[in-house]
């Protein structure tokens, strides 16, 4: 697998949803019909649809047919909600942008004109994002580094242990089952685990490849538009991906750190993340701590530098027509009436359920009284 460029960011998943004014009765039927086509054929294949939410779903690989497998660089299809009185999505597809390389990202245009018709740049410019994960790599371990957002307050860690020796692996800034959180994890150690996973691998392959010890960091990060799912024009509306990302030089951080608490600290932030050991401090020396942490910040980070990333790693897809992404000429569309409809609709059932708090602890109080 060929991975990316350090520090460029790139589009390491994607979901997309089609509304169901777009992918109305008969064209949902014929692209089931093409999928059955393609099962037929040896070209897909039907999958479990039970606890999924869709009655038809579809893994369709986007590498070289002849390897006869499904794995990562596949498209996931799901037409057909169960409950479609509950959602407005009728089509969802998934797949990971970063494991295709030019053959297959031209493979996943000719499929999209095969599974849509005629239809296809309509519907393609149509499509809303329901889920994304911008992703950056660095030549840095993760043992290397501490990272904290500004405002996310949980924060998980794990690893694997080796004799007394931990490892720690992967970072969780904030809940993985949240619609925002921050990712970080040692991406070659996921790639080495791959590696040797092959049937066609030796002992000795392996150990060549972790002699040459090359580091590789991913920071990911992960947006969920759960209650809205967000037009191409629109992805400015998500949130700025990495916003106050802060990370900081651990070797740095030993010599600045004066107290043995916040070194106790930063032993600690080693093995459960930096969120998760500032969190057992006092505020007061939690903030003496981030001071100091402030003096050690990393040379290469700058947040504000993947303010637009969002847009660029989904247009870099090149799957979609780049009309879709003009908000000038997409604020009369219908994709555009539709999200504001959405928009406004949630608004208000958050204010009622505001509300709704407001007025039951207003009784509590008057029952105190």
């Amino acid at each position: 697998m060929k991975l990316p460029k350090y520090a460029k960011a790139f589009a390491d998943k994607l979901k997309l949803v089609f509304h169901k004014a777009d992918v109305d009765g008969d064209i949902a039927d014929a692209v089931v019909e093409v999928l059955n086509d393609l099962v037929a054929s040896g070209r897909a294949k039907r999958i479990s649809s039970q606890g999924k939410g869709y009655r038809d779903r579809f893994r369709i690989p986007l590498h070289d047919s002849q390897t006869n497998r499904y794995n990562e660089f596949d498209l996931l299809v799901a037409l057909n909600p169960t409950r479609p009185d509950r959602t407005d999505w009728r089509m969802t597809w998934e797949y990971i942008p970063s494991r295709l390389d030019k053959e297959g990202r031209k493979r996943l245009r000719n499929l999209a004109g095969e599974l849509l018709g005629t239809a296809a740049q309509r519907l393609l410019g149509n499509a809303c994002i329901q889920e994304v994960h911008t992703s950056l790599d660095f030549p840095v371990h993760i043992s290397e580094v501490a990272m904290e957002v500004e405002d996310k307050q949980s924060a998980a860690a794990w690893g694997k242990t080796f004799g007394n020796q931990g490892v720690l692996e992967t970072m969780y800034i904030a809940s993985p089952r949240s619609d925002h959180h921050v990712c970080a994890y040692d991406k070659r150690a996921q790639f080495l685990a791959a590696f040797a996973s092959r049937p066609d691998v030796t002992l000795k392959m392996v150990k060549d490849k972790v002699d040459q010890g090359i580091k590789r960091l991913r920071i990911e990060d992960r947006q969920r538009a759960s209650h809205n799912p967000v037009p191409l024009h629109r992805l400015g509306d998500l949130r700025q991906p990495f916003a106050g990302l802060h990370i900081y030089s651990y070797a740095e951080a030993e010599f600045e750190l004066e107290s043995t608490l916040h070194k106790v600290t930063l032993e600690l932030a080693k093995d459960r993340g930096l969120q998760a050991a500032l969190k057992l401090l006092s505020k007061t020396e939690r903030e003496t701590m981030r001071r100091a942490l402030a003096r050690c910040r990393v040379d290469w980070w700058n947040s504000s530098t993947y303010a637009e990333a969002v847009t660029a790693v989904v247009k870099a897809t090149g799957l979609f027509p780049e009309e879709a992404f003009d908000p000038l000429s997409r604020q009369t569309s219908y994709a555009e009436q539709l999200y504001l409809e959405r928009k406004e609709r949630n608004q208000t059932k958050s204010r009622q359920a505001h509300e709704e708090l407001r007025s039951h602890l207003d009784d509590e109080d008057d029952e105190d009284d």
